[in-house]
């Protein structure tokens, strides 16, 4: 089963039906080689219409951005919509009906996604090509100001909670939280963040896939064998370093990247040893 299949979408209202009207679409990322789905809005008596692209934050999200049974962007969609603007969500890679694997992408990924969402928009006749922008949440505010960089017309980006800082900052921050909640003492907190610190210093400045997986794996063994020894960390803290820190440095990885070298995932297998599969 699909990420995102046990999500039932939201029917309108017959006082929508009015404004606008729905179309399930499908377009194609032709460099991953994989088919999104989505829905599309259009407003009734504009030939030509302004349209913005929604792009989902963090996490295996549909294209309505549902969580605990709020619809974000279908919400947004309704209200654009009824104002003559139109609106294109779709569901993340792997998500919903979108084909790809979701596990495996990176923000780098994500943001290819998006740029094909933006060239199916342009490659619509009811479409005002000089009037099509994005708007991203969280994650999706991020890769919003990305698309900026790449696509010089477009018409504006709307970024919702997007990041403010980069991306190291964030990982930290976030790592640092989780132990903190777990119980762990501020002394480990801090040895921790020294180690991912010295994990990101390793990406950033060697170029080469094979030798940034060998530098990882060498301080990651002696970091592990240090609590170990010392049994500072708790089981607890052990699980969310081997199931959720590999993912925040992966995606970390994406962004520090910029095409200096590909990592297309990182992963914390058994034994806690970082392994890149490039």
């Amino acid at each position: 089963m699909e990420y995102g299949d046990n999500i039932k979408f939201q029917k309108k209202s017959q006082e929508s039906v009015c404004f606008y009207q729905e179309e399930e679409i499908t377009f194609k990322n032709k460099e991953a080689g994989i088919t999104l789905s989505g829905t599309l809005t259009i407003p009734r008596g504009f030939p030509s219409f302004p349209s913005v692209i929604f792009i989902a934050g963090s996490g295996p999200n549909d294209r309505n951005a549902s969580k605990e049974g709020h619809q974000t962007f279908s919400i947004l969609a309704d209200y654009l919509s009824r104002n003559g603007i139109g609106t294109l969500r779709f569901d993340k890679r792997g998500c919903g009906t979108s084909s790809g694997n979701f596990e495996m992408a990176t923000s780098l990924d994500f943001l290819s996604d998006a740029m094909a969402a933006v060239e199916y928009m342009k490659s619509r006749e009811d479409v005002n090509e000089r009037k099509i922008g994005v708007l991203g949440h969280s994650e999706g505010g991020m890769i919003a100001s990305m698309i900026a960089q790449n696509v010089s017309d477009l018409a504006f980006i709307v970024m919702m909670v997007s990041p403010a800082v980069n991306g190291v900052e964030i990982l930290l921050d976030q790592c640092s939280r989780i132990a903190r909640a777990l119980g762990e003492s501020e002394n480990v907190i801090c040895e921790g963040s020294k180690h991912l610190s010295r994990v990101c210093d390793i990406i950033q400045k060697e170029k080469g896939t094979q030798k940034v997986k060998q530098e990882i794996n060498a301080l990651h063994k002696e970091f592990v064998a240090q609590f170990s020894r010392e049994s500072i960390f708790s089981d607890a803290t052990l699980e969310v370093v081997k199931r959720n820190t590999s993912k925040r440095i992966y995606q970390v990885c994406s962004i520090l990247s910029q095409g200096q070298m590909k990592i297309e995932h990182i992963a914390i297998p058994e034994g806690n040893i970082v392994e890149i599969v490039a």
